[in-house]
């Protein structure tokens, strides 16, 4: 990761949702935090960054009011860079000699540049060719938990990419796609030079050369990243051998109707569930509950029953002397419901959500 971000919607008025992520995330991680944070169309996201994991320099550089899916392609490229790119780039930010925040249109671009840049080593005292103390663009950069530090010279123009970047949330074509690298020191010399992306639901075909490919040609593999309409299980996946068992919820996934994807996961959310074969059987039981995906907190179910049971005048009088969020919590207890980062989810037979494995010792409750 390169960053943790707390995200708000720019009109906390209305939603005072939030949530915390870690940067870069992918398609599906970012129309997640889209549901979370009940944001429409035209509405826009303030973020603010919690912690550097890499490149604190870029701390008093980054410029806070830009737009966060220009955040997050900053933070893919940045996580990209092996360490000679990383000391270029660090290079690149020291030659703009900023007097103050550099908008990120801009550190995208210089991101994208560090094949303009030739790093030269870490020698200080003038040993450097000659190329290097002739250039006008030369700087010297201190070695960091990054990157070793050395001389970065720029001998080429700046790449445009921002321009031709794409940044509006799709999406995508998959339900799950597992990223994977060779690690030479874990495994024997496999020929992967690039990331491997393995998309799922896949055919039995599929499935079945995987399996081959993992207990052969792939060992010495490991996951690099992993992107997904659930990322409440498959944020616990942390090995390639685990890919092909996820292809049976990902097939189920693909059937299901978008309009309840969100209660899926607020589900997911509500029973603990972290593992595929739960949530393989929790699909199965999405007509059994209630979601409404409109409150935030207990004190917005309070304000609705009050409008139920009550005249809207009345109700109006009331709000300012009733303790809004004891009220609302009494009421989502009553209800069996609970209310996730989604929004309220509750049994239509008014019985408490539990976990899947807990539907034998749970009075007899079956759920699926």
């Amino acid at each position: 990761m390169v960053f943790t971000a707390e995200l708000k919607k720019a009109r906390a008025a209305d939603s005072p949702a939030s949530t915390t992520v870690d940067l870069p995330i992918g398609p599906y991680r970012m129309l997640d935090i889209l549901d979370k944070l009940r944001l429409h169309e035209q509405e826009t996201i303030i973020w603010e960054i919690t912690d550097y994991h890499l490149f604190e320099e870029l701390e008093p550089l980054l410029d806070k009011t830009g737009a966060f899916f220009e955040l997050n392609a900053l933070a893919w490229r940045l996580m990209e860079l092996d360490e000679a790119q990383s000391t270029a780039f660090a290079g690149l930010l020291a030659m703009e000699d900023a007097k103050g925040p550099i908008p990120l249109p801009r550190l995208i671009d210089l991101a994208y540049s560090t094949q303009s840049c030739h790093v030269l080593g870490d020698d200080p005292s003038g040993s450097q060719p000659d190329r290097t103390r002739a250039s006008e663009k030369a700087v010297f950069v201190k070695q960091s938990r990054d990157h070793p530090g050395g001389y970065v010279s720029q001998h080429g123009d700046l790449t445009e990419a921002y321009k031709n970047l794409d940044l509006t949330p799709r999406k995508p074509e998959y339900v799950i796609r597992a990223s994977i690298k060779y690690d030479p020191v874990a495994g024997p010399d496999v020929d992967l030079s690039q990331v491997i992306c393995i998309d799922l639901p896949a055919s039995e075909e599929q499935v079945r050369y995987m399996d081959v490919q993992m207990t052969g040609d792939w060992l010495g593999t490991y996951l690099y990243s992993i992107d997904s309409v659930i990322p409440q299980i498959t944020d616990h996946i942390l090995c390639v051998d685990s890919i092909p068992d996820l292809n049976p919820i990902a097939h189920k996934v693909a059937a299901l109707d978008p309009a309840m994807v969100p209660a899926y996961k607020a589900l997911l959310e509500a029973a603990g569930c972290r593992d595929y074969v739960g949530a393989e059987r929790l699909i199965d039981t999405l007509d059994q509950y209630s979601f409404y995906p409109h409150f935030v907190s207990p004190a917005d179910v309070a304000k609705e029953e009050l409008l139920i049971i009550t005249a809207e005048d009345n109700a109006q009088t009331l709000l300012p002397y009733l303790n809004l969020h004891e009220y609302g919590e009494a009421l989502i207890q009553k209800s069996g419901g609970v209310l996730t980062s989604y929004g309220l989810i509750e049994r239509k037979d008014g019985q408490p959500i539990q976990s899947p494995g807990q539907e034998q010792t749970g009075g007899g409750m079956t759920l699926g």
